[in-house]
């Protein structure tokens, strides 16, 4: 990237096989009062440091849910949005301890179509 682009960004990447883990893992899936697009999930370039759930919990506002599983973080943003959230991409990812990227539970399940079409 910094070199056809002149600037350096983090990147993080998951092989199409581990997918499904996270869809299989995702705390809130069975939880009726879960939003699909309030829900995301957060894959760290790195391990996800032990405390980072913890951590961001004593940020979380109102009706806010933050989980580790499947090697990744899981924060349910409720009926206020991430727009509304002090969880910023900056905090998550220094309570992870490296960058991250969330996508929403529609994007994960469209993410899952797509390395399923490939076959």
């Amino acid at each position: 990237m910094a070199r056809r682009f002149g600037f350096a960004v983090d990147i993080v990447v998951r092989a199409g096989s581990e997918w499904e883990q996270y869809v299989a893992t995702n705390p809130f899936a069975h939880d009726a009062d879960a939003i699909a697009k309030m829900v995301h999930l957060y894959l760290s370039r790195d391990p996800v440091k032990s405390g980072a759930a913890q951590e961001l919990k004593q940020k979380a506002q109102y009706r806010e849910r933050i989980s580790l599983a499947g090697g990744a973080l899981w924060i349910d943003y409720g009926v206020n949005g991430v727009g509304k959230s002090k969880l910023t991409p900056r905090l998550i990812d220094k309570a992870c301890g490296s960058p991250t990227t969330g996508r929403n539970w529609n994007s994960v399940l469209k993410i899952r179509e797509m390395i399923e079409a490939r076959g």
